[in-house]
């Protein structure tokens, strides 16, 4: 009988998780991998058709329609001619290490590349949030159900899916992050997730802040030689990832023609008003974007300098990681509400976040471990963020309006629990 009640719960915790999954290849199997085809067909198109800049419109316009009349004419019905022509115009703005690396791991079939591709996603997504929430002390029974919340009811994570985009692979490098710096028997390990960390940052250099903040959190907290080591792995990865894509595409898809395409398209195509500073003001240049997220990297870079060694408060316990999650989550934080160009899906970020936001109390015992106005707030922001039920409140005025209200929450909450050594739990 003790077995029973041991076992049941984690049996119908992973049951719901298989039906998650199963729930989500139903979900991206109906729709077409609208973003995903551009990032796999940079790559085919250099080795196929050899354009001299990948980033040039006329030359994107060119390759849209070789490949639509090569796809037509192999297969009409294939899942590449129905993406291409649905796809009626390409923005390529992804940075060259990511069409690298689509390119790398591309077998030349398109429909194998996108279905490895979603499973891939999918489970190194599910099995991030389980280690993060292990990190966090959760239990496993809870930690099985929390990949079940950001997916199934969350409304990013199916926007996510349904653009297919990578937003679930940054996830999941963090999960790999924290993984090698919690794990004590790699010698290299400090080494190791600095080069994930550079390499993740040429991928999608939206973890700029990240970098930034853990960084400041070691170097408050006097964890010098890690952070020397780390650097290192960052420069490391960052110099790897600058040099594959001239390796590979030479001039025709270099890092000089990417920034300016980058910019081009932001405020060519208006995407800044879906930014938050783009809710009120209409803005024409980065520089606005900028100012905002150096000023809110300063204002927690100087709570985590109010918090270093001798100034805070030793009745924090902390469990290993936790600080490294928490200046991670901050960062993407930032980056969600001062960057230029943030869509629906970039809010699967906030998912590091709100798992610090709720992870249990060590002050208390039992079931009061969640009943705190912190994990009030972090629930909070979940509805607000993810919208449940379909429950999307803020559509009339802006789309994203409810969802940045729901990571400004656990922004400005975070940053509280920095400034006051989390002395909000008692």
């Amino acid at each position: 009988m003790k077995n029973i009640k041991i076992y049941l719960p984690i049996f119908i915790s992973c049951s719901f998780l298989l039906g998650t999954l199963a729930y989500g290849i139903r979900n991206w199997k109906s729709h077409e991998p609208i973003d995903h085809v551009q990032f796999w067909i940079v790559g085919q198109a250099i080795s196929t058709f050899n354009p001299v800049n990948v980033y040039d419109k006329i030359e994107q316009t060119q390759v849209r329609k070789e490949f639509l009349w090569k796809s037509e004419t192999e297969d009409r019905h294939s899942l590449l001619s129905k993406t291409i022509e649905k796809r009626k115009d390409f923005n390529l703005a992804g940075t060259p290490f990511l069409y690298s690396v689509f390119y790398i791991f591309s077998s030349g079939d398109y429909s194998i590349d996108y279905r490895n591709f979603r499973i891939f996603c999918l489970l190194s997504y599910f099995v991030s949030i389980i280690y993060l929430c292990r990190v966090l002390n959760f239990s496993w029974l809870t930690s099985l159900l929390f990949p079940i919340l950001f997916s199934a009811f969350f409304w990013p994570f199916k926007v996510d899916i349904r653009f297919c985009n990578v937003n679930q692979l940054q996830v999941a490098a963090i999960g790999l992050f924290i993984y090698l710096q919690n794990n004590k028997k790699i010698g290299i390990r400090n080494f190791l997730s600095g080069l994930v960390l550079g390499c993740g940052l040429m991928f999608k250099p939206n973890i700029i802040y990240s970098i930034g903040l853990l960084a400041v959190s070691w170097f408050t907290e006097g964890h010098i030689r890690r952070l020397k080591v780390t650097t290192g792995g960052i420069i490391t990865g960052v110099l790897i990832a600058y040099l594959l894509p001239v390796f590979l595409f030479g001039t025709q898809c270099t890092w000089a023609n990417w920034l300016p395409r980058f910019q081009e398209i932001v405020f060519r195509n208006n995407y800044f008003n879906s930014s938050f500073l783009g809710m009120f003001f209409v803005i024409r240049s980065t520089w606005p974007f900028e100012l905002l997220g150096a000023a809110l990297f300063l204002i927690v870079a100087l709570a985590f300098w109010k918090n270093r060694p001798g100034h805070r408060d030793e009745q924090e316990i902390r469990s290993t990681g936790s600080t490294e999650i928490l200046s991670i989550g901050m960062g993407l934080a930032i980056y969600i509400l001062s960057g230029p160009l943030v869509h629906e899906h970039y809010f699967v970020l906030a998912v590091p976040l709100t798992l610090w936001m709720l992870r249990p109390t060590p002050i208390k015992r039992g079931w009061r471990n969640f009943l705190t106005l912190r994990h009030f707030l972090a629930a909070l922001s979940i509805i607000v963020i993810a919208p449940l039920f379909g429950i999307e409140l803020a559509r009339p005025w802006h789309p994203n309006l409810t969802s940045y209200m729901g990571v400004l929450l656990l922004f400005t909450w975070a940053t509280r629990c920095v400034l006051l050594n989390n002395r909000v739990d008692t």
